[in-house]
C-alpha cells in the first residue's frame, strides 16, 4: 500500500511539474502537460505566436526522431546561467544535446557522443533499407527518460562496431549537467530466451523445447520511448524492440536496474513476445511503453499467437498483454491480455488471420486514462485505449482485460470507425491519442483526441475530438466526435497530438502535420510526395478553432513526430532536408516556437 500511494504521489507532481522527462508527458501516455500558464486559446494566435529560432546545421547532426525532452530549475551547469532550463536533442547520428532553453545559442551546452561513450571506434549504423524505416542512418531512435532526482538521462542507442562486427545496442545513463556517462555505464544489450526446436514459418507455432532464441541487434529496432520505474533506491529502465525485415525475429522487452549506490547497470529481466513464434514486434509507433507503476502494458504487432490454445503456449501476436512488475526485483511476468476476436478469422488478401495479413493491433500506443470516469454498477472503472489498423478503438478494463474470446464480448467497448468501413475507409490507428479532463460551465469534462490514417483511400483525416461519458458506454455507441480539426493530417501515420493547460483550464491541442504536397483544396489527397512539416495550435474545448498554423518551414517531419512543450515554448524535431547522396550524412533539425513580435515567422 505503501508504495501504491507513493507511486500516485510520484503520478501527481509529473502532471504538474513544466519538466518533459519522458515520452507524451508522463508514464501513462496522455500527452498532458498541465503547468502551462503562458500559452492559452486567449494569447496564442497568427500574428503573435511563430518561430522563434531552430537548431540546424552545425548545430545538431542526424534527424530527430525522437521527442525532445526538458529540465528547468538545474543549477551547477557549467556554461548555463542559473537557474538553467534544458532542452536535450537526442539523433539518428547517435548524438545527444543539451541546449538552453532561454534563448538561442548555436553551441550546446554540451554535446555526448553515444557511439563512441560505447565502442571505442565505434559510429551509427548506416541503414542499407527502404527509407519508409528509419533512414539513412540508424542510432536513438526511442525517445530517452530521465530521472531528474539524480540528474539521469537513461537513452538506447545503435552502434556500428569498427571492422566487420555486426551492429550493436547499448543502454547508457547520462548526467544531464555535464554529459558525461554516469559511473558504471553504459551496458551492451542482449537476451536469450527458451525457444523452439524446429523454428516456426511465418505466423505459426515452432515444436520442441529444448532451443534458444537469441536477441538479434541486426534484425530488431528499438523504437518505442523508454520506461522509467522507481524500486526502492534503484531505477528499473525498460527497453522495447521490435523485429525490421519481414518480422520473422520476434519483439522484446529489456529490463535493467540502474544505482548510483553501486555504479551501472544489471539486467533483470526479459519478456519476448512469440518465443516460440514469429513476429510480435513492440512497435507502437514510437510510443513510450505505458505504465500505471505496478503493471505495464504493450500492445504486440501482428504475429503468432496460440495463448490457451496448447499448455505451455506462450506467443502473444496481436494481442494487448499485461505485465506485472515485480514490486521487489521488478522483473517482468504476463498478468492478463486481451486478443482481438478476428485474429483467426480476418480475411484478407493472404488469407485468413490478422497476422499473415499484416492487420497489427499493436500498430499505435496504449493511454492509460488516470481517471476513473466511467463507471459500472456504481463502480469506477480503471480503463486503458489503444487502435489497430482495422478501424477499431479498443476501450479495455485494466482489471480484467478479457483474454481472447472469438465470439466477441470481452471488452468494455470497441468502436469500428467509419461504421462498416469499405477497405478503401478503413482506418489505421498509428498513433497514440491525448487526454485532458477539464472543466466547462462549472461541469469536468474528459475528452480524448485520436488521430488516425485512410489505408487504401489517400484522403487526410482529421483530428477527433471525442467527449468521454460517465455511464453506458466511454464513447458514444455511434461513435460520433463531439469535434474535429478543420485540417486532414497526411500519412504516415496521421499525428500523436500534445495538450497544453493550466489545469483544467486554457487547453490547447498542439499536432504536427506531416506536410504533403497534395493536402490542398478543393480536393485534398496524400500521394503528393513530401512538403515541409507544420505546426498546428487548436482550441482543446472545440478543435473547430484553429488557433495558429507555421509556415515558411522547410524541414520534413518524422512520420512520429510529437511536440513538446516547456514554458511558453513548443519544440518540433524534424528529419531535417534530405540527406546528402554521397555522405548519406543528415544536418536534424529542431524548431522552436513561442509568443512574439513583429520579428517572427508566423
Amino acid at each position: 500500500m505503501l508504495r501504491y500511494l507513493l507511486l500516485i504521489t510520484l503520478l501527481a507532481a509529473a502532471a504538474q511539474s513544466q519538466d518533459v522527462l519522458t515520452w507524451h508527458n508522463d508514464m501513462q501516455r496522455t500527452g498532458r502537460q498541465l503547468s502551462e500558464t503562458s500559452l492559452s486559446p486567449a494569447t496564442v494566435g497568427q500574428n503573435n505566436f511563430g518561430l522563434l529560432w531552430r537548431w540546424s546545421g552545425s548545430s545538431i547532426h542526424g534527424q530527430v526522431y525522437a521527442q525532445p525532452l526538458a529540465v528547468g530549475g538545474l543549477t551547477g551547469v557549467s556554461g548555463c546561467t542559473a537557474p538553467c532550463n534544458l532542452i536535450f536533442i537526442a539523433t539518428e547520428e547517435d548524438e545527444l544535446y543539451a541546449f538552453s532553453a532561454d534563448s538561442y545559442s548555436a553551441n550546446p551546452v554540451w554535446n555526448a557522443h553515444l557511439a563512441e561513450l560505447a565502442v571505442t571506434g565505434g559510429t551509427y549504423v548506416n541503414c542499407h533499407c527502404q527509407p519508409g524505416v528509419i533512414y539513412p542512418s540508424i542510432g536513438v531512435t526511442g525517445t530517452p527518460v530521465i530521472n531528474k532526482d539524480t540528474n539521469t538521462l537513461y537513452v538506447a542507442s545503435a552502434v556500428q562496431p569498427p571492422g566487420d562486427l555486426p551492429p550493436q545496442y547499448w543502454l547508457h545513463a547520462i548526467n544531464i549537467k555535464t554529459g558525461e556517462e554516469q559511473p558504471g555505464g553504459p551496458i551492451q544489450i542482449d537476451a536469450t530466451v527458451q525457444g523452439p526446436t524446429t523454428p516456426p514459418s511465418q505466423c505459426h507455432t515452432g515444436t520442441g523445447s529444448g532451443g534458444k532464441v537469441q536477441f538479434d541487434p541486426l534484425h530488431s529496432l528499438q523504437r518505442t520511448g523508454l520506461l522509467l520505474l522507481h524500486i526502492g533506491a534503484y531505477d528499473m529502465v525498460y527497453v522495447g524492440f521490435t523485429p525490421v525485415f519481414g518480422e520473422l525475429t520476434n519483439g522484446w522487452i529489456l529490463g535493467y536496474r540502474h544505482s548510483q549506490l553501486t555504479p551501472g547497470f544489471t539486467p533483470i529481466t526479459v519478456f519476448n513476445s512469440a518465443p516460440y513464434g514469429t513476429g510480435g514486434g513492440i512497435w507502437e509507433d514510437g510510443a513510450g511503453l505505458a505504465s500505471d507503476g505496478s503493471y505495464i502494458y504493450v500492445p504486440i504487432a501482428n504475429g503468432t499467437f496460440d495463448i490457451d490454445l496448447f499448455p505451455g503456449s506462450v506467443d502473444y501476436g496481436d494481442s494487448l498483454v499485461k505485465l506485472l512488475v515485480d514490486p521487489n526485483s521488478g522483473a517482468l511476468s504476463v498478468s492478463d491480455y486481451y486478443t482481438p476476436s478476428d485474429v483467426f478469422s480476418y480475411v484478407g488478401d493472404k488469407g485468413r488471420g490478422r497476422c499473415i495479413n499484416d492487420v497489427d493491433f499493436g500498430s499505435g500506443g496504449v493511454l492509460i486514462f488516470p481517471d476513473q470516469f466511467f463507471q459500472q454498477n456504481g463502480q469506477g472503472v480503471d480503463l486503458a485505449v489503444s487502435g489497430d489498423k482495422e478501424s477499431n478503438l479498443y476501450i479495455v478494463n485494466r482489471n480484467d482485460l478479457g483474454h481472447y474470446n472469438a465470439n466477441g464480448g470481452n471488452l468494455v467497448q470497441q468502436i469500428t470507425l467509419p461504421p462498416n468501413p469499405p477497405p478503401e475507409n478503413e482506418q489505421a490507428y498509428y498513433s497514440t491519442p491525448a487526454y485532458w479532463k477539464y472543466v466547462s460551465g462549472g461541469q469536468t469534462k474528459y475528452a480524448l483526441y485520436y488521430s488516425a490514417e485512410r489505408r487504401e483511400d489517400l484522403s487526410p483525416l482529421p483530428i477527433y475530438m471525442y467527449d468521454l461519458q460517465s455511464s453506458d458506454l466511454p464513447i458514444l455507441s455511434s461513435g460520433q466526435e463531439s469535434s474535429k480539426t478543420p485540417t486532414g493530417f497526411c500519412i504516415p501515420h496521421g499525428t500523436t497530438p500534445t495538450i497544453s493547460a493550466n489545469g483544467t483550464s486554457g487547453g490547447i491541442l498542439w499536432a504536427i502535420e506531416n506536410g504533403n504536397l497534395a493536402n490542398v483544396p478543393p480536393e485534398p489527397r496524400c500521394d503528393g510526395g513530401p512538403a515541409p512539416a507544420v505546426l498546428h495550435a487548436y482550441d482543446a474545448k472545440n478543435l473547430q478553432i484553429e488557433l495558429y498554423h507555421s509556415t515558411g518551414i522547410q524541414s520534413r517531419a518524422t512520420k512520429f513526430s510529437v511536440p513538446t512543450v516547456f514554458k511558453g515554448k513548443v519544440y518540433m524535431g524534424t528529419l531535417g532536408q534530405l540527406p546528402d547522396p554521397q555522405t548519406r550524412k543528415v544536418a536534424g533539425e529542431v524548431d522552436v516556437f513561442g509568443p512574439c513580435g513583429q520579428g517572427c515567422v508566423h
